[in-house]
């Protein structure tokens, strides 16, 4: 598969539905990868000053470890010790002696040796928050940031679960979840993909219906159906639209920044093309009415808008998988998705070459 053009984004830890437990060893590690990244490459001492908090970090993380194994031998047979200290224990290449030909830097180490205490065949880590925890600091601090870094990091997880049906199941749901919130759906294509092309483990029921939702939404499917309410309270459907040459689907709100640095561009590429078969069908997610109205009149929208003012509640938010807007579908005549989530210049060469 080819590495996306577009740059990608840093996944972040200030994300609802992965927030990190905050712990004293995370705070000093923290802070002295601050103090780290604040050295200056033109510093004379710049390797003597990194090396030595490099020093520090792995002993914060050796000493976070031998207050763990405190506890293991303190708590014996519990869940604690045996499932929650196995997630939390962080691998020291310093108790590695024979890999120190291999790896030279702590990053590359923890890309390979992250995940070494932990048993995945014991599923009963996945009834706690620390298993996604684990899995999104491995994304987040040892993943590199390209489209194949992550998915060599894909690889690895599912690899790693697929001991384990319901680790398995866990793990593909997290990861689609995870990457879809991050704005990168093509590494989420990836997981299901991987999925469809290897074991074939059976799913639940939850994991097997979120992977046909977001099928639906791939290029070359017929776009699913949205029903809403116009401004004057008329309901206009998604295909009633369709069978113009391009039809674009607009998720937007009055509240949005974004679109409000879009809008312009758009309003501009319709007035081009318009008269080329080109149209818009614009769903808000606004909730409240009034700021709805007042942003199609600042805006001079001029074509189908319609809201269930239901925000992120809304059923075509949801079938759509809609987690930040702008979100932009182009359709063909026949109602295909063939492109999505294009902006600015891609998005008006894009609709030139769907009309031409």
């Amino acid at each position: 598969m080819a590495i996306e053009k577009q740059p990608i984004p840093q996944l972040s830890s200030h994300t609802a539905g992965n927030r990190r437990s905050i712990h004293p060893h995370d705070l000093e590690k923290t802070r002295l990868n601050i103090e780290k990244a604040q050295i200056s490459t033109v510093d004379p001492f710049f390797t003597r000053k990194t090396k030595a908090i490099e020093e520090k970090v792995r002993l914060v993380m050796q000493d976070h470890n031998v207050n763990l194994m405190i506890i293991k031998d303190t708590y014996p047979d519990t869940f604690m010790s045996e499932v929650l200290v196995s997630l939390s224990l962080m691998p020291l290449r310093i108790d590695h002696p024979d890999l120190e030909d291999k790896y030279d830097n702590e990053r590359a180490f923890m890309h390979d040796y992250f995940f070494e205490y932990i048993d995945f065949d014991d599923e009963r880590m996945i009834h706690s928050p620390f298993l996604a925890k684990k899995y999104f600091t491995y994304l987040d601090q040892y993943s590199h940031h390209t489209s194949q870094g992550l998915k060599d990091s894909v690889d690895l997880l599912l690899a790693k679960a697929e001991v384990n049906s319901e680790v398995y199941d866990f793990t593909i749901q997290y990861l689609i979840d995870t990457f879809h919130k991050k704005g990168l759906p093509k590494i989420a294509e990836y997981v299901m993909d991987t999925y469809e092309e290897g074991c074939g483990k059976p799913l639940s029921a939850r994991t097997a219906d979120k992977i046909e939702s977001f099928k639906r939404l791939r290029v070359g499917q017929i776009a699913p159906e949205i029903v809403s309410q116009s401004p004057d309270g008329k309901t206009i459907t998604l295909s009633s639209l369709i069978g113009k040459k391009v039809l674009m689907v607009y998720f937007w709100a009055s509240w949005c920044d974004g679109c409000e640095a879009e809008n312009p561009n758009i309003i501009r590429i319709y007035n081009k093309y318009k008269d080329r078969g080109f149209d818009i069908y614009a769903v808000s997610l606004d909730k409240d009415r009034s700021e709805w109205l007042n942003a199609i009149e600042k805006y001079q929208f001029p074509w189908t808008n319609i809201s269930d003012l239901k925000e992120w509640e809304s059923e075509s938010v949801k079938t759509y998988h809609v987690n930040r807007t702008p979100g932009i579908y182009l359709l063909n005549k026949e109602g295909r998705i063939m492109a999505k989530n294009l902006r600015g210049k891609e998005l008006e060469k894009k609709v030139e070459a769907l009309l031409n």
